[in-house]
């Protein structure tokens, strides 16, 4: 595993006990040049020796401090501060300067210091006893103002011998190494009181949450002085050696053995990497290999223990995987400067780590078509996959995690079903079996992903999701169950480019309620026509609420209809049931609100409601582009309740530290909630985009598939007829259609005609029959799980198992871990598989396995492994 290759990295990479320090800089300078460094220094260079070492704080200050004067931004981070503002702060939305006549520091608050001195931090205390902190905020920012110009002046005199620049960098560095001794170590958190803490922290204080610099410990180490200091060092004319060591010792080691306090407490996060960056570079500046040690040795835990065997990242989301597991390049790259260039570093990477290279790669499968990351989880919507956009969809899996992707399709034409399974690991939502849908160039069917407005609470809920909602509930928060809702892949299929499946269930999203929750989708790509045939069975409870959300990048209109006609919808009041108290929420610090009772339906505005038994036809367009949309089919069912209504699509009211709760109401995002009463549902939709006026499926018909399958009669534009066939398992069933009489054993099948021709395929079955037709594969019984050794699984038997299948083994208590095949071969009559994931399963067969990756849990036996086939024709006459 990753930690016994970072240990025989350390043994080669050390050097030589007592090596003396190098006059050299241990790293090389940064590629800027001299003009960008003169124009950036000059404010610096232009200030009195007095005014420049103002620039650095008596404290470390505060990040998070709202604005008394609007409701504007999130997070409380109104409040900015560049140099020409002196010693006031300003609003960023209402502009207000402060403080003021109106707004003025009115109180303090007066704090021993670890010397014993006296420190106020003053502050504006409203009627409601609400604290503003503007010196404070405006100490933090003075504090990253000169700690980065003492980097850029230190790289001036680097690079173009600016004598004055080194000499203001290094009393830059010398002030900071008098003041960070007495720096109170205090707690600052948006939409929490600040503490501060005179004494020892708590022992359990969350850690790294109580920081003397940043506004947590993990950026408590500052780069930009080790690097300053780097560069000075060897200059004793610049920084004597008296002062070189008070800079080393009573600042840059103080900060290193305050962020050690935290050593062993709590698990390894995804901000670790940025504690192990500056240890990398400490390491070198100072000469001190043991801290490169202890970076790497951590480094390898985390590796080894918080990522699934796919490569993601524990939280499930792409935009804190890309955090984690990019800061561990970074780390790498810290320890390994000399490597020249980005293609040495990743060659010493999978090499030497090669479970980090599987993490750095694993984002590729939630690319969407528009080259963003699908924004599952606190995945920020606005964020872009570094590989760019695809120029092909394909399917993708990442079993580990629990994601899945059905994708088809070139350039402009790719379309794109996702379905998400994933557990309760952290920056989580109550979203499981969510679905998303991408294509005519858009995000169809939207999550919302990551904020930090006020509509946090509202993204987390269930209803906010393209998914079922059980007795208007969310779904669990997770800590009540033993896999924290982890999904349990079921089936997945990706073999053929126009006929695909997902099938996967989370049965304890709604612990003790539900004891059904399924989805399976299929997509289907015929003649020139692309869609989606979505199955969600649903029991427990009274009341199933299947909602489907349009897009939230655009603006765009809702019409529903039934057999042909516009269904009426009277309007309504609210969706929430009666006696339920509604109240918005005032920031995301209402995060909780999402799981109260019903909540999240008092979110949606402009309801209107109605009732039918028939098929209802919901076709979202956009505003500013009528012809191009998605068509929904949701097969009717007696008793169905219908309503749309609008809610806050979250979307562009500001990137990260500068959303606007104030721009919220700006954007509504269409939804359709089909609801019906009753302990057992099957939801039966079918998804399809279009882009020139209207999709190319006319008409969605269901006929019976006995027993308990059903068959979907797909009238296509261009003349041509699909017939799709599902079930449940892969029992016989048979169906008619007018003359055509069809059976099948499988869990999924497509007989398409067009111009006299016909093409069958299946999925899980062994025959399909259609009229004179028949198509047959071989069976797939569940095999019995002999052996588990690394990547390599050894099934009994001759199974009839190909690379690039996936296949799923279950345990015995109902749970799953899904797998992708990359190799097979024969061993003594039984049939050894090779998994692309890393190696995740421990123990013997006959006993309990055990996940060596996240998050090793251990499952009991029987074991047998699950996977499908798959059989197709060619167009006939």
């Amino acid at each position: 595993m990753a930690s016994a290759l970072v240990a025989a990295a350390l043994l080669r990479e050390r050097p030589a006990a007592g090596a003396p320090p190098s006059p050299a800089a241990a790293y090389p300078l940064p590629a800027t040049d001299v003009k960008t460094l003169r124009a950036r220094c000059a404010p610096l260079l232009a200030l009195d020796e007095a005014a420049l070492l103002r620039l650095v704080p008596p404290q470390g200050g505060f990040w998070f401090s709202e604005c008394p004067n609007c409701d504007q931004g999130a997070q409380e981070h109104q409040l900015v501060w560049t140099p020409e503002m002196g010693e006031t702060v300003q609003c960023q939305f209402c502009k207000q300067v402060y403080p003021n006549a109106r707004y003025p520091e009115n109180g303090a608050v007066t704090v021993r210091t670890p010397s014993g001195g006296r420190q106020a931090w003053r502050f504006h205390e409203d009627k409601d006893g609400q604290r503003y902190w503007y010196e404070a905020r405006r100490w933090y920012e003075q504090r990253e103002y000169a700690e980065a110009g003492a980097f850029d002046l230190a790289q001036l005199w680097a690079r173009a011998g600016d004598r004055e620049a080194g000499r203001r960098a290094a009393l830059l560095l010398v002030r900071f190494a008098a003041l960070y001794p007495d720096y109170v170590v205090r707690f600052d958190y948006p939409h929490k009181p600040k503490r501060f803490f005179e004494d020892a922290v708590p022992a359990d204080f969350e850690p790294y949450r109580a920081a003397k610099w940043s506004w947590w410990a993990y950026a408590d180490i500052s780069v930009p002085l080790l690097r300053t200091f780097d560069l000075l060092r060897g200059s004793s004319d610049l920084l004597p050696p008296a002062d070189a060591a008070r800079v080393e010792n009573d600042l840059l080691r103080a900060m290193l053995a305050f962020v050690a306090r935290y050593d062993g407490k709590g698990r390894l996060t995804n901000m670790h990497p940025t504690t192990w960056t500056s240890m990398a570079v400490a390491s070198r500046v100072l000469n001190d290999p043991a801290i490169a040690a202890k970076a790497r040795e951590q480094m390898g835990r985390l590796i080894d223990e918080q990522f699934f065997a796919d490569g993601m990242y524990r939280e499930g989301t792409a935009s804190y995987h890309e955090q984690t597991a990019k800061g561990l390049r970074r780390v790498l790259q810290s320890l390994y400067p000399d490597l020249e260039g980005a293609a040495a570093l990743d060659a010493r990477i999978a090499a030497e780590f090669p479970d980090l290279d599987r993490a750095l790669q694993a984002t590729r499968a939630l690319r969407t078509p528009d080259g963003r990351f699908a924004p599952l989880r606190d995945t920020w919507a606005a964020d872009k996959s570094p590989a760019g956009t695809p120029d092909a969809s394909r399917p993708a899996l990442l079993p580990g995690v629990g994601y899945a992707v059905l994708g088809m399709g070139d350039g402009a034409a790719q379309f794109q079903a996702h379905l998400g399974f994933v557990g309760r690991f952290g920056h989580d939502h109550y979203d499981s079996l969510n679905l998303l849908l991408y294509g005519s160039g858009r995000d169809l069917a939207s999550d919302l992903g990551y904020t930090h407005s006020r509509a946090r609470p509202w993204t987390l809920s269930t209803a906010s999701h393209n998914t079922v909602v059980i007795d208007r509930l969310s779904q669990s928060r997770g800590g009540d169950t033993p896999d924290r809702c982890r999904g349990r892949l079921l089936l997945f299929d990706g073999a053929d480019a126009t006929f695909q499946m997902v099938e996967a269930e989370a049965p304890t999203a709604y612990p003790g309620l539900a004891t059904l929750y399924r989805r399976s989708l299929i997509a289907v790509a015929s003649g020139n026509v692309r869609y989606v045939v979505d199955v969600f069975d649903v029991a427990g409870g009274s009341r199933h609420d299947w909602l489907l959300h349009g897009s939230a990048d655009e603006e765009q209109t809702l019409e529903v209809a039934a057999e042909g006609a516009p269904l009426t919808l009277a309007p309504a009041p609210t969706l929430l049931p009666t006696g339920h108290r509604f109240r918005e929420p005032r920031n995301e610090g209402d995060a909780g609100l999402a799981s109260d009772g019903p909540w999240a339906y008092g979110m949606f505005r402009g309801a209107r409601t109605g009732q039918t038994g028939q098929t209802v036809v919901a076709t979202f367009r956009g505003v500013a582009a009528p012809r191009v949309g998605l068509r929904t089919w949701i097969l009717g069912a007696p008793g169905t309740d219908v309503a749309t209504a609008r809610a806050w699509a979250v979307r562009e009211i500001g990137r990260p530290t500068q959303e606007d709760d104030g721009k919220l109401d700006r954007r509504m995002r269409q939804a359709l909630i089909v609801g019906r009463d009753g302990g057992t549902s099957r939801f039966v939709a079918v998804h399809c985009p279009f882009e020139r006026g209207d999709p190319g499926v006319r008409r969605v018909t269901r006929l019976p598939l006995e027993p308990g399958g059903f068959l979907l009669r797909v009238e296509r534009a261009d003349g041509g007829i699909d017939r799709l066939l599902f079930g449940p398992d892969a029992a016989p069933r048979t169906g008619v259609d007018g003359d055509l009489r069809l059976g099948f054993d499988g869990r999924a099948a497509l007989v398409s005609e067009a111009d006299g021709g016909r093409v069958l395929k299946m999925i899980g079955g062994t025959r399909l029959a259609c009229g004179g037709e028949t198509l047959t594969a071989p069976a797939a019984p569940p095999a019995r799980l002999r052996k588990v050794s690394g990547r390599d699984l050894t099934l009994a038997g001759s199974v009839p198992v190909e690379p690039g299948m996936t296949v799923v083994v279950r345990h015995g208590d109902g749970t799953t871990n899904g797998f992708q095949v990359a190799s097979v071969r024969r061993a003594g009559g039984d049939t050894v598989v090779t998994t692309r994931e890393a190696a995740a399963l421990t123990g013997s067969p006959d006993g309990p396995l055990t996940l060596r990756t996240f998050p090793q849990t251990t499952h009991p036996g029987p074991h047998e492994v699950r996977f499908v086939t798959r059989a197709g024709t060619a167009a006939a006459g």
